[in-house]
């Protein structure tokens, strides 16, 4: 009778342990969290500059993917008075009088999670995702 009870005790702590590898908060690797893409529409006018901190979108380091067309200015630098990337638009010029012009650009953002990634927290590891950022500009 104590076999069976230590038996049942053991395939117990086994369903316990393996079952709590799938709490939420805990993934393995290539578990990437769905983050949906950021739109964001701007109206910048003639020699105005676009400015926008990455900060909310991610925390780790910033891209761009599709690069704008009309622009004297498009990149991602690192802003470290505030500790983040951020990204600046200069226009080339206004659109013809009484028309406006469209731009668009695409970021990439990544976001790093560091926590306890084993079972039972007792390995550190750490979660990369990606997000995109859309800005379609209106220039004016």
């Amino acid at each position: 009778m104590s076999k069976k009870i230590l038996l049942l005790c053991a395939a117990a702590v086994s369903i316990i342990s393996f079952s709590s590898c799938k709490k939420e908060g805990h993934r393995r690797n290539g578990d990437l969290p769905n983050i949906t893409p950021a739109i964001i529409n701007a109206t910048v006018k003639a020699g105005d500059t676009y400015i926008l901190s990455v900060a909310p979108y991610g925390n780790g380091t910033a891209s761009i993917t599709k690069q704008a067309t009309a622009y004297s200015v498009s990149e991602i630098s690192y802003d470290a008075y505030n500790g983040g990337y951020v990204y600046k638009y200069v226009t080339t010029g206004g659109a013809k009088v009484g028309k406006s012009a469209t731009d668009q650009v695409i970021l990439k953002v990544t976001n790093q999670s560091t926590g306890g990634g084993g079972c039972g927290g007792r390995e550190s590891s750490t979660v990369n995702s990606e997000r995109s950022i859309t800005i379609n500009m209106t220039l004016e």
